[in-house]
C-alpha cells in the first residue's frame, strides 16, 4: 500500500472511528512510508486508503508484521454501520479475523465500488515498522502455504539436530554433544 495510504497519529491514542473518519481533512494525513519506523507507544496509527474489488473476488490486506498489539480494520457496510475485524497480540489467534501467523483481514465483498478503510495499529514497544500488503484469495493461500513448507523444513531440521545430538551425547558420552541439545532446545 505504500504511496496509495495515508497515515495519521493519535496522540492520545483514544479516539473512536467515528471521530476519525469525521475528523477527515481536519487531520494532518500524511503520505504512508512502510519502510519508515513510526514511534507509536501509547498512541494510535491510523492508516487511510480506499480500494475496489471486482465482483466475486476475494482480497485480504496482511500486516507483514507479526509483532503488533492489537489492529483494526473498519470500513462502512451496505447498511451504513461499520464493518470491524479485529487481529494482534491481545487477542487469542482464535479470535482474530482470519487466524494465522500474520494479522490478516478480508476487504469489503467485491462488487467494483471503490470502499474506504482504516486500519488502527497499536504497538507499546519500542518503534513499528508496517509493511502492508494487499493478497487475491489464491495467491495468500499459496503464500501462507510456502510459509508453512519453510516453518516445517527449520523445525524438521532443528528435531533433527536434536536428536542426533541426542543419541550421540548418549553414546558417545561427550559433552559436546549435550551441551548442543541444550542450545538447539533453547533457540526451539
Amino acid at each position: 500500500l505504500g504511496g496509495r495510504a495515508s497515515y495519521w497519529i493519535d496522540p492520545t491514542g483514544n479516539r473512536s472511528i467515528d471521530q476519525v473518519a469525521s475528523g477527515g481533512a481536519g487531520l494532518a494525513w500524511l503520505p504512508f512510508d512502510e519502510q519508515r519506523s513510526y514511534r507509536i507507544s501509547d498512541q494510535a496509527l491510523w492508516l487511510q486508503f480506499d480500494a475496489s474489488t471486482a465482483r466475486g473476488a476475494r482480497w485480504f490486506l496482511v500486516l507483514m508484521h507479526p509483532s503488533v498489539d492489537m489492529a483494526k480494520l473498519y470500513w462502512r457496510g451496505a447498511d451504513g454501520r461499520w464493518v470491524v475485524q479485529s487481529a494482534g497480540q491481545q487477542l487469542s489467534v482464535a479470535e482474530w479475523a482470519i487466524p494465522g501467523r500474520l494479522p490478516t483481514f478480508e476487504l469489503a465483498p467485491g462488487d467494483g465500488q471503490t470502499v474506504r478503510y482504516w486500519l488502527r495499529l497499536e504497538r507499546d514497544r519500542s518503534y513499528f515498522t508496517a509493511p502492508l500488503s494487499l493478497f487475491g484469495q489464491s495467491a495468500l493461500l499459496e503464500a501462507r502455504g510456502r510459509e508453512q513448507f519453510m516453518l516445517g523444513g527449520y523445525f524438521g531440521v532443528l528435531l533433527f539436530l536434536a536428536g542426533a545430538s541426542l543419541v550421540s551425547a548418549l553414546v558417545y558420552r561427550g559433552r559436546n554433544f549435550a551441551a548442543l541439545l541444550g542450545y538447539l532446545g533453547g533457540i526451539g
